[in-house]
């Protein structure tokens, strides 16, 4: 075995085994994605349940759930501390794909700054307050970024021969490359944000035309062909039981009967004038919430920014004084640089990336990738600006201190390690294994369902996208359902609701009685009851 594959091995067990340790240090994962769908839809799946509940996790009721499949599997089999360690250690590995990266990209450092740049890089990569605040969570964002950056790590490496000289990616580098992206894109729909920009990407590389249109397809047909392979069975389901492929989303082309016809978009995170469209990160940095919905503190992203305008002004400043006749040092640099085109393979996918992530969603947490590339990014620029390189070391090593100090990670919500992750108790109720349960706001607590009767049907009226106000085919779905429930309904009634249970019930004529009849508690969750609901009698 090489000594350069040893060291790999070792550098990817003790990431692994460090990010586990962090992830249990960091406590109990209690996020409103896990209570309303991840450990839901996974049971759903399992137990044939997506037509038998309606809408039970809301809108995320009909998300791929191959993922959650994982997680729900080792909630159910492992003791909780082992789960976080697990998921923490697997999120951990992507540590390693930067440091892999950076160190493809920095040949020209001795191999102790070579190795120090690159470690520093996947360290204040891993370092980030979207992907620190998910280690040993549901979300995913770091879980489909492995494959993404695994997709980079292969176009990098392909540029390289043994003598240092630079090449452009084969066809099947595009191939692969695509198939990857397209299978996080299956997992996790927003990550088809890089699967789009690596394929503008191969249109812009300094290649002869017909090398273009041929990588540029071979990377689509990689990409399509990874989202059949992790979503394709999903796909099906979706159109089998609600005639849309991407159910709810794209309601306007899809045009399925269970939902109004809509595109479904959360415009909450927008930039919302041409000042934030131009210069968003300084704006989110001011004001994290305008991209996510709880905050946090990154300036990561503001430096990129800055550095991005620094490294076009001296593009042109260069070009200016080349056509001049003359030749600074910053120009003798840029031209004669053997890597110079990983460079521009990188800046132009970490561009690209976010401006599609500022146009189509804006959500914070969808840049995990770009949060985990930033460090080489810095690097890139940096090398590029100062000619000497001990110089561009010092400062990315400095401008990575200056981000570690002032970040702030998101908090999704932790409670102390449980022996039960859940520790679901559902006391009083009788003849639960008959009974049709009512969830009428959207309140995350679907979780509590793997811990009722098989039988008990859950259905949702009123949540973040069903309203009873709604025509569709779910609104008559679910007045068969109540008519045939012989009286045996119960509403999960939360004591803080905000929701006005009564006037919804209304709406299908049916009216909650005065006494509870059961209640369910968790480690999460201690104020659910379950009320009987009659039909109201009108004389």
């Amino acid at each position: 075995m090489k000594k350069s594959n040893k060291i790999d091995i070792i550098l990817i067990i003790v990431f692994c085994v460090c990010s586990g340790i962090i992830s249990v240090s960091l406590g109990q994962d209690k996020s409103w994605d896990l209570r309303n769908y991840h450990f839901y839809n996974a049971y759903s799946f399992i137990n044939h349940r997506l037509v038998y509940d309606i809408a039970p996790a809301q809108l995320q009721s009909y998300h791929n759930p191959l993922l959650d499949i994982v997680y729900y599997g080792m909630i159910t089999l492992l003791t909780p501390k082992l789960y976080g360690f697990l998921v923490g250690a697997f999120q951990g590995l992507n540590i390693w794909l930067v440091y892999k990266i950076s160190y493809f990209f920095l040949t020209d450092l001795q191999k102790i700054r070579r190795y120090l740049l690159s470690l520093c890089a996947g360290i204040i990569g891993y370092y980030g307050a979207a992907n620190l605040s998910e280690i040993g969570t549901t979300f995913s964002d770091n879980v489909t970024s492995l494959l993404i950056l695994s997709a980079v790590l292969l176009v990098v490496s392909s540029m390289l021969t043994d003598n240092g000289r630079v090449i452009y990616y084969s066809k099947i580098v595009a191939l692969i490359g695509g198939f990857l992206l397209g299978c996080a894109a299956g997992l996790k729909l927003p990550a088809a944000i890089y699967g789009l920009s690596f394929s503008l990407c191969v249109l812009l590389l300094k290649t002869p035309i017909k090398v273009k249109l041929l990588n540029a397809i071979i990377s689509g047909l990689g990409i399509i062909l990874g989202m059949v392979v992790t979503s394709g069975y999903w796909m099906i389901i979706l159109w089998k039981n609600y005639q849309s492929p991407l159910f709810p989303y794209y309601n306007k082309i899809f045009r399925s009967p269970y939902y109004e016809l809509s595109n479904f978009i959360d415009n909450r995170f927008f930039p919302q004038d041409k000042y934030q469209v131009l210069f968003y990160p300084f704006h989110f940095l001011k004001d994290p919430q305008l991209v996510s919905e709880v905050s946090f503190r990154d300036i990561r992203f503001s430096i990129c920014y800055i550095l991005l305008m620094l490294y076009i002004f001296l593009i042109y400043y260069n070009k200016v004084g080349t056509m001049s006749g003359g030749q600074n040092e910053t120009a003798r640099l840029m031209i004669s640089d053997q890597n110079k085109s990983i460079g521009y393979f990188f800046i132009v996918f970490f561009v690209i990336s976010y401006v599609i992530w500022q146009e189509m969603f804006s959500i914070y947490r969808y840049l995990v990738p770009l949060e985990l590339l930033s460090p080489i990014f810095i690097i890139i620029i940096m090398r590029s600006i100062f000619p000497h390189r001990g110089l561009y070391v010092k400062w990315a090593l400095g401008i990575f201190l200056i981000i570690a100090l002032t970040m702030s990670p998101m908090h999704w919500g932790r409670i102390p390690w449980a022996n039960n992750y859940f520790g679901v108790k559902i006391t009083s109720a009788k003849d639960l294994g008959r009974a049709t349960v009512i969830m009428a706001d959207n309140y995350p607590y679907s979780y509590i369902i793997p811990f009722f009767p098989k039988s008990t049907r859950f259905v949702s009226v009123n949540n973040n996208f069903l309203r009873p106000d709604l025509h569709t085919k779910f609104q008559d779905e679910v007045r068969e359902i109540f008519r045939q429930s012989n009286g045996n309904l119960y509403l999960l009634y939360r004591e803080k609701s905000p929701e006005d249970y009564v006037s919804i019930l209304a709406h299908y004529d049916l009216k909650m009685s005065s006494f509870s009849m059961g209640n369910v508690s968790s480690n999460f969750d201690d104020e659910l009851s379950l009320i009987p609901v009659f039909e109201n009698q009108i004389n």
